[in-house]
Order: C-alpha cells, then structure tokens, then sequence
C-alpha cells in the first residue's frame, strides 16, 4: 500500500538505491491509494487523470497551506525498475505526461478546445463553456512542454491563460507544443484588464460569470500566427480574421429552436431569411460577406471558429418554433410562398393577405417550389378540369382536403387515390400538391424503409406517393402516426446512442390501382376517390393542360385560402351533431363551407357517404370480417371462446382462405377481432372483448358478438 519514500529509500547509496518508475494506466486490482499524504495530510482535492478509453492513469491532489498558499502534488502507481515491487508513490508522471480531460476530449472529436493552467482551471471552464472541451497539463505552469499535446492534433483550440507573467510564460509553451503537433487553429484569450493577479477560468466562475459572459470572452480570444514568438503571445502578420467573421453577425438574429438546434436570421436582398447556424449556406454567407468587405477569402478553419462560437451563442438566445410552409400562432395561420423575397400570406378570421414578412419562423428546403401569389374572388369550379372528380361529392371533399393541409395543427386524413390506368391519378396527385406544398418532386416512389420515410416528412408539408401496388405494415403504421401527429426518433448519427425525436402532422396523398387502405386504421383516416378513366376524345397533352393550370392556380389558391379564413371564423360556432373519426377535421371542414359558397351541412353528407363505402372496404377486404359477417347472419348473437369461434368461423369460408398466411390463429383471434371494432360497429355489429373467466379452473376467456338489435346473452 502507502510508502512514504520518494523516489529511491532514504539513506541509500544514489547509485544502489531502487528507483521508482509510474506507469500507466492503473491495474484494474490494485490497491487504493493512500488517503492523505505523510506529512501534509489529507488533500483538499483530488483530480482524476483518465485515459482516452477511461481508464485510470492517477491523481494531482492539491493541499492548501497556511497563509492561503496551495500546493499540487501526483500520485501515480509506480513500479521499480528491478521489477520487485509495484505500489501507489507520490510521483510525478512520465513524460511524455498526459492531459487532464483526455477522456472529454476523445468524446466529442469535434468540440473546440480550451486549454486553461490548473486542473481547477478547467473544470470551471468545462462549465462555464459547456459546447467546449476544457483540458491542462499536469505539475504546474513550467512543466507545459513535458506534456503530450498530440491528442490536440487537427483540433481547434483556444488557450486561456491566468493573468499573470507565470500565466503568459505557460501560454506561450502551450502555443508553441500546439504549433509542433500541428492544430488546426490556435487562439488565446486575453484576460480582461480589471482583473487581479492570477486570475483565471475558476475565479471567473467565482464571481458569477455566467455562459454568455464566457463565450463572449471567448469570442475575442485573438488567433495566434503560426510563426509567432513568445512573450505575450506572439505577432500577427494579417488581421484578426476569425474578430471580423465575428463583427459581421453582431447585428444578426441568433436564436434556437425547443430542440436546441442554432438559428440565424440574416437580411438578404431587403428581406430576412432563416438559416441554421451549422449549415452549408451560412457558412458561405458568412464567407461572402467576408469577401465583399475586405476583397480576400477568410481562412476554413476561421470560419469554422466562427461558426461553432455563433452556434454557441444562438443556443443562449431566445426560443422560437420552427415551422415548413405553414405556421400557426394563436388564431393566424401562416403561409410561406418560398419565393425568393420570403413573402408569406397572413390569414385569420378576417381575410387572408400577401405580407413581406412572416409572423413565425419557416425555414426552407432545397427541394421547395414557390407557390403563386394568391388572387381574390376565384371559384372553386375552376379547380374541377384539374381534379378528374366522378360526383359531387368526390369534389366536395377534394376541396375540404385542400383546405385542411393548411392548417398545420389540424389531424388531416390521407387522401386515397385508386383507378384504372388512365385515370389520371398521378396528375391529380401533381396538381393537389402543386396548390399546397410545390416540390421539385412533387410525386415520388413510396419510401422503402422507415429512415426513408421520416426524412420526407421532415422536408415536406404534403406528402404524395405515386403509382404502389402494396401497402406495408410498416408504412401503414407511419401514415396513421403521420395523420394524427405522431412521434419518430432515430439516432443523431450512425455510431451515435442520441435519439432525436421528430413529431410530425402532415397532409398525404396515395395511389394505384388497388385498393391500398385495407387495414382498418388506414381506412379510417382515409378519404377515398376512384377515378374514372379519361375519355379518349377529352385527352390533352402535357403542355396544354399544365399551362391551363398555372393559369389557374392563383385564383384556387385564392379561393382554398377564403376557405382557411372562414374556418378560423365559424369553427368556435360549429357543432357536429355526432362527430365522426377525424372529428376536428370534419369540423374544420365544415366551417370553411361558407367560404367556399357550399351550402350548410354539404361537407357532412359528402363525408359520411365515404366512410360508409371505407368502412365497407375495409370489410371486403379482410376475410375475418367477411366470414364473422356471414355467421351473424345465421346466428346474430354468439358467446364463445376465441377457438370455439374461430372453428365457426372456418366453416364459412374455402380452405385457400384457411390456408393463407392472413387467417389467424386462434390465439390472435382477439387482437384480429379488435382491429375490426370499428369499422363492424359502423355496421351495426357489437362486440365485448374484455369479459372475464367464467371459472377458475376455466382458462379461457368467452367472445361475445352480437347485431344491433339482438338481446346479448
């Protein structure tokens, strides 16, 4: 355990005595270090030095002295050189020494580094600095060149020195190691000129600095040449260019969003424009700024200094939601044209119009189209050429579909497109998106995986997907969470363990010839249309019809907006009468119909007409329904167990439908029997799937089925 020696034993021959060696990292079995020192005592602190991987490599312990003094001394596990004996010493490391934070710096490879004199030093950085890595070297400010820097190699560091001579002799050495393991850039701090002798990051801490106050000293820390001397840190031979990048964002807008993501908003042209601090096209704002003022390109790793110290301070800014082509702030509704001048449609309960700047914050995707600018006093009739609508009431809700995809707080139901080849339905699809959310591709293939999947919603406000043959599970699953607002996390990268959660509620469309919405759920928040097929002698080509569209456009998107207004008037008045699934659609809907010049009640009628023909789909198309359908009517009140039901069940239908892979078991007869709840209530058929036991020793639990109008047993 504990020695006192120090180095070789007392009162030995310089040349026979056994000399201690510290190695590192810690045995895993060694003993535990001694708790104080002979003859100083108990430490007030002791620092951890740790591996990159974490691994224990030993102590600094610091002890204070009478009359406020304080001393640092190491305690490393040291072996002798012969090899006879291993044990914890009070000995410094070897050199090349490691820095304290090794572990730190090797968690976040992409962090900017401060490096402070004192261990105490910069665990108070490590706070004050927490998008920062804060690390030093051990046995005090003379010993900086007996440390091994390379960790810091290819790293943006900034050096904070104490503000004394000491502290500028220190900074310089580190500078200097920093230049020799090549660092990506180097900076250091000037400690501000009322400050004592000394002071340092754990006194800024002290007297209540807080992380805005640290970044802003850190934001002027000046670069250091690459052929500077010592002293006070050397000479520069151009100008501070990481200061200047820095100057030109004093007047921007730096604010995050509730996830912490680093925003800027920046003028452009006369108009402001919202743009992640990190991204692509900040940086070369940034860059070409740069170039218009001073007619020179500003160094890579300048602005990336510059940028990580932006983002830092935007995440101290102020809060604001992030929205993509539509918004909503109380009772306002936003609309992002994405034309270049960032214009954006202002619509409440009074009206809608044309603003040059957005009362919420959009942000854009590269993919994004602009919409027209919308006109006033259009028809909704000059939508129909467009839509390929068979009824009435295929219009009708067409139209209340439109509307609701504005209105981003709002469940929307997905729109469900079938046909024969010929119809249209890709067409269809390309216009509904074209009045909502223009995209580059404005149809696409349905995404194969659910990675896939969550990447468009986040880059879309209307989703459309062309032309399927099948419909998933999976993606089943994800346009009901789409519909009604639903959660999807994966990680922040692909080695990384943080999560990052997406909530989404977004407007989509889907077609192809079959029908693709068989699953209940899906079918109850869809609204189906099937296309008739065009007319060879009503055929046009690509050309006309396009051109007679985007003639067009202006005035719908004008009316569909009148829609939007009268919504957010009537919808505090409107009162179903028996709300359906999707019931504040339905009463978004059916506030808009003074706007759109529909007559009272005409959304309702249109809307409960196909739900009776989705739940009769979604009947069809599932053998269980279709085979418990025809038992009823034999038998219109049941009462059995899940097997003694499914035997009855098999007696109604061929034994390819026994054989198929979506014929249950008995075992998940139940939770089959669930799904359909819905849709075989819709037509009158009750079920209780939750009755208990009949005995103990019973271990099954009874089913029991009954039509509307017959007495349950």
């Amino acid at each position: 355990m504990f020695s006192p020696l120090r180095g070789r034993a007392k009162g030995g021959d310089r040349n026979s005595a056994p000399e201690w060696v510290a190695i590192i990292p810690v045995p895993a079995n060694s003993p535990p270090p001694a708790a104080g020192h002979p003859t100083r005592g108990r430490p007030a602190t002791r620092f951890e030095y740790r591996s990159a991987v974490g691994e224990l490599l030993g102590f600094v312990c610091r002890f204070e002295e009478t009359g406020g003094g304080k001393v640092y001394l190491p305690l490393t596990w040291c072996r002798r050189r012969d090899g006879k004996g291993e044990e914890w010493r009070w000995k410094g490391f070897e050199p090349l020494r490691p820095l304290y934070g090794l572990d730190r710096l090797a968690g976040r490879p992409d962090a900017t580094v401060v490096v402070c004199e004192g261990e105490k030093a910069a665990d108070a950085a490590a706070r004050l600095l927490p998008d920062h890595v804060a690390v030093t070297s051990p046995n005090g400010s003379k010993s900086a060149s007996k440390a091994d820097w390379t960790p810091l190699a290819d790293r943006r560091v900034i050096v904070w020195p104490d503000a004394d001579e000491a502290g500028g002799a220190y900074a310089d050495a580190v500078c200097k190691a920093l230049r020799q393991v090549g660092a990506a850039s180097i900076a250091r701090i000037a400690p501000p000129v009322e400050v004592k002798d000394g002071w340092d990051a754990a006194d800024a801490e002290a007297e209540g600095w807080d992380q805005a106050r640290a970044l802003d000293l850190v934001a002027v820390a000046k670069p250091v040449d690459a052929e500077a001397g010592g002293g006070k840190g050397g000479r520069r031979r151009g100008p501070a260019v990481r200061d200047t990048l820095m100057e030109l964002v004093e007047h921007l807008e730096l604010w995050h969003t509730p996830e912490r993501e680093a925003w800027a908003t920046l003028g452009v042209n006369g108009h402001l424009e919202n743009w992640p601090a990190k991204g692509e096209w900040f940086r070369d704002w940034l860059a070409g700024e740069y170039y218009q003022r001073y007619g020179t390109s500003p160094g890579e790793t300048a602005i990336t200094d510059a940028v990580g110290t932006i983002a830092a301070k935007a995440r101290l800014g102020a809060t604001h939601e992030l929205h993509l082509r539509v918004g909503r702030a109380g009772s306002t509704i936003w609309l992002d044209l994405g034309d270049e001048t960032w214009r954006a449609v202002r619509i409440d309960a009074k009206g809608w119009e044309t603003v040059n700047k957005a009362g919420v914050k959009f942000r854009r995707v590269d993919a994004m189209r602009a919409l027209p600018e919308p006109v006033p006093e259009g028809s909704i009739d000059e939508l129909m050429p467009f839509v390929n609508c068979a009824t009435f009431g295929e219009r009708t809700l067409t139209v209340a579909w439109l509307v609701a995809a504005f209105n981003p707080n709002l469940s929307c139901p997905i729109l469900a497109l079938n046909g024969e080849q010929g119809s249209s339905k890709s067409t269809v699809s390309a216009v509904l998106r074209a009045l909502t959310d223009p995209n580059a591709a404005p149809i696409r293939t349905a995404p194969a995986h659910d990675s896939d999947f969550v990447i468009t919603a986040e880059n879309s406000r209307v989703l459309a997907f062309d032309n399927m043959s099948e419909m998933p599970l999976w993606l089943s699953d994800a346009l009901c969470r789409l519909s009604t607002g639903g959660g999807f996390s994966t990680r922040k990268k692909y080695s990384d363990r943080t999560e990052v959660v997406f909530q989404f509620k977004r407007a989509a469309i889907i077609n192809g010839i079959p029908d693709l919405a068989t699953r209940p759920d899906l079918a109850d928040r869809c609204i189906f249309r099937t296309l008739p097929a065009i007319e060879e002698e009503k055929r046009q080509t690509e050309a006309a019809f396009w051109a007679a569209f985007y003639r067009a456009r202006p005035s719908i998107l004008g009316v569909l907006l009148d829609g939007v207004s009268s919504a957010l008037r009537r919808l505090p008045e409107i009162r179903l009468e028996r709300p359906p699934r999707m019931a504040d659609f339905a009463a978004f809907a059916t506030a808009a119909e003074q706007g759109l010049g529909w007559r009272d009640g005409e959304f309702m009628e249109a809307y409960a007409l196909n739900r009776a023909g989705a739940v009769e789909t979604a009947i069809e198309s599932d053998p269980v329904a279709e085979a418990l359908r025809t038992l009823l009517d034999a038998e219109p009140d049941l009462r059995l167990t899940a097997t003694e039901l499914l035997a009855k069940l098999e007696e109604q239908v061929p034994e390819t439908v026994r054989k198929h892979k979506r014929w249950p078991a008995a075992n998940r007869l139940r939770s089959r029997l669930r799904a359909l709840q819905a849709p075989l209530r819709a037509l009158g058929i009750d079920m209780n799937l939750t009755l208990p036991r009949e005995s103990d020793r019973d271990r099954s639990r009874p089913i029991a089925i009954w039509k509307r109008g017959a007495a349950p047993k």
